[in-house]
């Protein structure tokens, strides 16, 4: 699942 909100500005498919 992809996560549009990201704070690095990036898509990212696992949560950092």
């Amino acid at each position: 699942m992809w996560t549009v909100a990201g704070t690095t500005g990036i898509d990212t498919v696992a949560p950092a």
